[in-house]
Order: C-alpha cells, then structure tokens, then sequence
C-alpha cells in the first residue's frame, strides 16, 4: 500500500460506523392501533461466501446484476470459528492495526424487498453483523458499521422505491476492531442477528430544542 493511500474502512482505525442513525433503546415502532410497523427480513438470502475479501465480486450488489449462482442462506446465521487465547492469523500481531486481506474472508449477502408507494421514511435495522457490514441498497452505498454486539440502524429513505429494491450486504470476518473484540470465545461471523425495516415516530435534536418528527409506516414484504 502507498504511503499516501486510503485505508479501506475495514482497516482503518479511525471509522467506526459511517451513515448509522444514532444508538436507541431498543424496542418496536407501533401504529395507533398497536400494531408493529416493522418488516421482517430475516429467512432466505442469497449467499456467497469468499475466502479472502481479494474474491470479492465486483458490482455484486447492482440491481441487475445475476446472483443465481449464489448458494441460498437462511439469515439470521453465522459461519463461526472458535479461537482461545491467540488471535486468528488473518489479525496481525506485528503491524497494529492490520488485518491480513488474504486470509480475510468474508460474505456476500444479497436479497430483495418490496416497498409500498409512499412519502414515509424508512429505515434498516441490523441486529448484529460480525465484524463489519457495508450496506448498499439499489447498488448505492448506504453505510458502514463494525461494532459486532450492538444493534444498527439506517435510513435508507432515499435509497429506495415503490416496488421491489435490492439490499446487500458486504461482511467481513475481521475488522479493525476485531482487536477489542476478542477472548476465548466463538466468532460468530455473519448477520448473525435478525433484520428488518421499518417506519416510525423518532426524536430530532433541531437547534436548542428536540422536535419530535411522526412517521407513518405503509410497507409491504
């Protein structure tokens, strides 16, 4: 690499999430009636799995581009390794922090989705994806995060449209912080917790003051 290059955010230290809506309590939009407004997306992706992040398919996530080669992958799951006191080799121990391309595998997760017409926000909710996600949605980049346990969320508003959109989904086994994330543990790679999106009523800190902003949701799966 270049003195001067740009780190991919995988690798960089300095980025953590990029586009995540601000961490909340957990918990489900409803409607006045107490219904959730929530869609559900977990079941059967379209999955590729790589065995160094240098396979990664080009343009994989462009609406037309072809995924039926792809194997199908119930979601939430996990391609799990197990390791004790040592980290994994992909995790060097000499240049910190670096992470060893070649030995970082990763997953091409990609699925479709149906969206109402509507003038509604909308938003995609992670549960947990280890160690990292890059979002795209209708072949746009959406977002990055790599906090593995905690939840993220994007509003994908502009992403989207009436009719059928394409998600995907880049995971990475490792990541910059996979430094902090590490004991004697199982790694859990994958989205390995529910998704889904969804509309509804948030807070906006608006100059001084907090406005709160009311969302109606009309989606369809």
């Amino acid at each position: 690499m270049a003195k001067n290059a740009k780190k991919e955010m995988w690798q960089d230290i300095d980025v953590y999430s990029v586009n995540t809506e601000p961490r909340s309590a957990a918990g489900f939009p409803c409607s006045a009636a107490w219904e959730k407004k929530t869609v559900s997306l977990n079941g059967i992706w379209k999955f590729r799995y790589c065995e160094s992040v240098n396979d990664i398919i080009e343009g994989y996530y462009a609406p037309d581009f072809d995924v039926s080669s792809f194997d199908d992958l119930e979601v939430p799951s996990e391609w799990p390794i197990y390791t004790n006191i040592n980290y994994p080799k992909a995790i060097s121990t000499t240049r910190i922090p670096y992470i060893k391309p070649e030995l970082n595998s990763c997953g091409l997760y990609v699925r479709e989705f149906e969206v109402e017409d509507t003038d509604d926000n909308v938003f995609i909710h992670f549960g947990g994806i280890n160690s990292s996600g890059e979002v795209f949605v209708n072949g746009k980049f959406v977002g990055y995060s790599q906090d593995t346990f905690d939840e993220c969320e994007y509003d994908i508003t502009d992403f989207v449209h009436p009719g059928v959109n394409r998600l995907a989904v880049t995971v990475r086994r490792y990541c910059s912080g996979s430094y902090l994330e590490d004991q004697d543990m199982w790694r859990l790679s994958g989205i390995f917790r529910e998704s889904f999106y969804r509309g509804y009523v948030y807070a906006q800190r608006d100059g001084g003051g907090l406005q709160v902003r009311r969302v109606q949701a009309r989606l369809c799966c």
